[in-house]
Order: structure tokens, then sequence, then C-alpha cells
């Protein structure tokens, strides 16, 4: 859904409606899909702080609500932006975590990507993926895999997560 050059002048006033309705009664569905409006509409104005700001408010507020996919999509949003709310990261992961047997491979994947896109490290996820059964991971698609790892070579490289360097070995040639 991103936006054409001739559409860039109504964003700003869809991102200013879309932050009102973030203050008034929005569910952790409407705040995940707001934040992946924005990321993929490309833009990167006051309007898209303003917004993602008000979103990270209100997410935050309802942390105990998101189920796995909002999860991992509205993380996805905040670190394809490249706004850097580390709390709100950190609380996701937290929630991934807390609910990783819920947890798809895209949504694990999700998480720790955007963690690594800002250069956060969250040891229990971390923790989380690494034990993660051979069979788990190789039932993630080719986008998912690479995602982990990378994720994981980019926050202090394998080596830190000697369970995960052994699992990746074990999955590598499948």
């Amino acid at each position: 859904a991103a936006a054409s050059v001739r559409d860039r002048r109504i964003l700003p006033m869809l991102f200013d409606v879309s932050a009102m309705r973030c203050s008034v009664g929005a569910v952790p569905q409407d705040l995940s899909s707001i934040a992946w409006a924005v990321a993929t509409a490309r833009a990167r104005d006051q309007s898209v702080i303003a917004l993602l700001s008000k979103v990270s408010v209100e997410s935050q507020k309802k942390i105990e609500e998101f189920i796995p996919q909002d999860i991992a999509m509205c993380a996805w949003a905040f670190a394809k932006v490249a706004v850097r709310d580390n709390k709100l990261l950190r609380m996701f992961a937290d929630k991934a975590v807390e609910r990783a047997s819920e947890l798809n491979g895209q949504n694990l994947a999700n998480v720790v990507w955007s963690l690594a896109t800002i250069r956060e490290t969250h040891e229990p996820l971390m923790t989380v993926i690494a034990r993660t059964p051979a069979r788990t991971i190789q039932g993630l698609g080719g986008q998912e895999y690479s995602n982990i790892v990378w994720s994981f070579a980019t926050l202090k490289g394998l080596a830190k997560w000697t369970d995960a360097e052994i699992l990746f070995r074990r999955t590598a040639c499948r």
C-alpha cells in the first residue's frame, strides 16, 4: 500500500486523522495496522513521527492485549521507519518471550529483526530463539530464516549464543 508521489500531499492529513484515532479507543489491531500503513507509505516527515509517538503511547498502555501478529507487525513497522523506540520494542520482545509458543516463524523473525535493526539486544528473546527446536527452525520460510540468522549475526554475533550456532549449523543444509 505504498502511496504514489501525487498522493504525498494528503499523507500528513491522513496521519493526523490516524493520530486522533489512536487516542480514541484504538485496539492493538488498529495500532499495529496504523504503524504498518505508515511504514509501507514510506513517508518520513514530522506527521509520521507524531503519529508513531501516539501509537507508541497507546501500545504501551495496551501491551497486555496485543496478540502475536500485532506485536510482530508493530515492532516491524517501528524498525522499518527507523524510529528508535527502544522501550516499546523491549516491551514487544518481553511479550514475545512470554508468548513464544504462540508466535509463528514470521512473528518471531519480525520481532528479532526489528531489535537487530535498531541494534537493541534482548537476551531473553535471543535465548528463546537459540533454544528453539531444530524442526521448528527448519519449518521457517527462507526469508524468516535469513532474518533470524542476520539478527543473531548483527547482535554481537552467533558465538555469544552457542545454542544458536549449533542450531543454525544443524538446519543450514535443509
